[in-house]
């Protein structure tokens, strides 16, 4: 590894070595760098110290060490019992590598104590993430009564269980009268097919920009988030930055991140973290119920929270742990 000796130190960030949620936070994170004008490094050979999410090449992480280097790591989340071997090799990083370590929320430290054990350092943030305003806005569709209700879901779907529930709270919603359309923002498509095929009211628009996104979303009533024990997701925050009701189950991080949108939090049965199998569709769908029939309440009340998370805020918070870091 190279030092410049005439430069004050910088923080190496892979941002193109991600996919997913991190590849969209960095993506995130580094506009917001460029756009402050804050130096940090592409290429590790240019940086002093190291950030990177999840998990990292120890060999790199070896010769941040041996230069005197930092290692700051950003977790997500949960790492289950079905892939220990990965887990033991980022319980290593985040054990005997990692100097500062950044967690998306406060559920997501118990989560990486419960399933690593507790860190000895006491060097930590809980920094959410956050959204691009320029992107993400509320729009002026509003659900009168008149209409179908326009419901909207996205992700990456790796399961499907989690998706099927949503289906059949609709379905319930359907039987007792109420006129909707689903709309499916799938990055996986052919992964998700089973599962609506068949849905006359499922509307599948498959993976999208964040533009094509943030379009749709202004477009829907009520945002939908189908999975089990999120840590931080982008698209709630997403959905919430657009000024949509956010149904979901209240599992994860949900509760913490929107205090204001707990009423239309399902009840989940579990601990920590919650078994699929405590996830059940007739609860999921008394809450749909619930924000359809009261939809100028909770509408407004996503509107008021709509500006609550921008991203400078999250920025601000990794640039002050960067200056710690390095400094």
């Amino acid at each position: 590894m190279r030092f410049f000796k005439k430069r004050p130190p910088r923080m190496f960030i892979p941002a193109k070595q991600s996919v997913g949620g991190p590849a969209t936070f960095l993506r995130n994170l580094t506009t917001y760098l460029d756009a402050a004008g804050y130096p940090y490094a592409s290429q590790y050979r240019r940086g002093d110290s190291i950030f990177f999410p999840i998990r990292h090449k120890t060999a790199v992480l070896d010769k941040v060490k041996k230069h005197g280097g930092q290692v700051v790591q950003r977790l997500d989340g949960v790492y289950g019992d079905d892939e220990p071997a990965r887990r033991d090799r980022l319980a290593r990083v985040y054990h005997d590598y990692a100097d500062w370590v950044v967690y998306q929320s406060a559920w997501c430290k118990r989560v990486c104590d419960y399933q690593m054990g507790v860190r000895d350092s006491a060097q930590y943030r809980i920094i959410p993430n956050g959204v691009d305003g320029e992107v993400f806005y509320p729009g002026d569709n509003e659900y009168t009564g008149n209409q179908p209700v326009e419901f909207v879901v996205s992700g990456r779907f790796k399961r499907t269980d989690m998706l099927d529930i949503a289906l059949a709270a609709l379905d319930e919603l359907q039987d007792k009268g109420i006129d909707l359309r689903l709309h499916i923002i799938a990055q996986y498509e052919h992964q998700t097919a089973p599962a609506y095929t068949g849905k006359s009211y499922a509307v599948v628009h498959g993976a999208q920009s964040m533009r094509g996104v943030a379009k749709l979303l202004r477009q829907s009533h009520i945002y939908i988030f189908s999975d089990a024990n999120p840590p931080c997701p982008n698209a709630v925050l997403e959905a919430a930055a657009s000024g949509l009701p956010v149904v979901s189950f209240d599992s994860g991080s949900l509760a913490e991140l929107l205090p204001f949108g707990t009423p239309l939090l399902a009840t989940a049965s579990g601990g920590l973290i919650k078994p699929n199998e405590n996830f059940h569709a007739d609860a999921l769908a008394e809450k749909l119920l619930l924000a359809v029939t009261n939809y100028p309440q909770f509408r407004a009340t996503a509107l008021a929270h709509a500006n609550d998370f921008p991203f400078t805020v999250c920025g601000d918070a990794y640039r002050e742990v960067f200056d710690l870091a390095t400094g």
